[in-house]
């Protein structure tokens, strides 16, 4: 397979919000030709990278991908603060999760040895998101999705707080759509300490070859369903410990 080739058309369906109407030799990849894709579309856009989203942090998106374990795609500069508009056809609705922001000594650290560290010289800040997630992919599994960045698309932080204040013990939420309490959440829904699921994308990734740098924000994962929203849906999220966040579609 040509990386290159997948990933610039990858890239060309991304740019003009098309789905991609060839799966092709997509729908027998590994997950190793995903993160090989991965880092071709990241060398081919050029941008900067400022965080990363997770997969595979739950239940749900291990049994919809197949894939037991921690999974990723890049950020570029599609994160916002507090309150967001969108209009891209490529979304695919939205989740709630914890962000993560990496210290800015990592890059002094050794990610093959995270262990020796305190949670609290890895991780600077958190902040609770709205992450949009976006694919061109329609069908072809789950390796396809994590190719098309993992359904990389925006985010939308509350206010961060320092990590030394925060208490995921005391972390409640509730989702409201058009001013409706959609659902009460916590972070039960995850596959682990979200710092836990956050150092395992540090060593995977770095055993894999990605580049991740300090103060670079980890999306880890959904702590509530993928909710779908049409054009004029107002979601906002309040919770015990972050200001609120609001996401809407026009």
């Amino acid at each position: 397979m040509n990386y290159k080739t997948f990933a610039m058309e990858l890239i060309r369906c991304r740019s003009n919000h098309l789905s991609l109407q060839n799966i092709g030799e997509g729908s027998s990849l590994l997950l190793s030709d995903s993160f090989n894709i991965q880092k071709e579309i990241i060398a081919l856009i050029n941008d900067k990278v400022v965080g990363w989203k997770l997969g595979g942090t739950n239940h749900i998106s291990r049994e919809t991908t197949g894939f037991y374990e921690v999974v990723w795609g890049p950020l570029f500069k599609t994160i916002f603060t507090t309150s967001a508009t969108l209009s891209d056809s490529l979304l695919l609705g939205a989740e709630v999760e914890v962000a993560l922001k990496l210290s800015d000594n990592l890059d002094e650290m050794d990610l093959s040895n995270l262990s020796i560290y305190n949670y609290d010289e890895i991780f600077s800040q958190v902040a609770l998101a709205i992450e949009l997630p976006c694919s061109v992919v329609n069908g072809g599994g789950g390796a396809m999705i994590i190719a098309d960045l993992c359904a990389s698309g925006y985010a939308v932080l509350s206010t961060p707080i320092e990590y030394k204040d925060y208490d995921s013990s005391n972390l409640f939420f509730d989702i409201f759509l058009n001013d409706t309490l959609l659902l009460k959440g916590d972070i039960k829904k995850m596959c682990g300490e979200i710092e836990v699921l956050a150092i395992e994308f540090l060593q995977s990734s770095n055993t894999r070859g990605f580049s991740i740098a300090a103060g670079q924000w980890v999306l880890t994962g959904g702590l509530s369903p993928l909710i779908k929203m049409n054009d004029g849906d107002v979601l906002v999220v309040e919770s015990s410990l972050f200001s609120p966040v609001s996401a809407i579609i026009k």
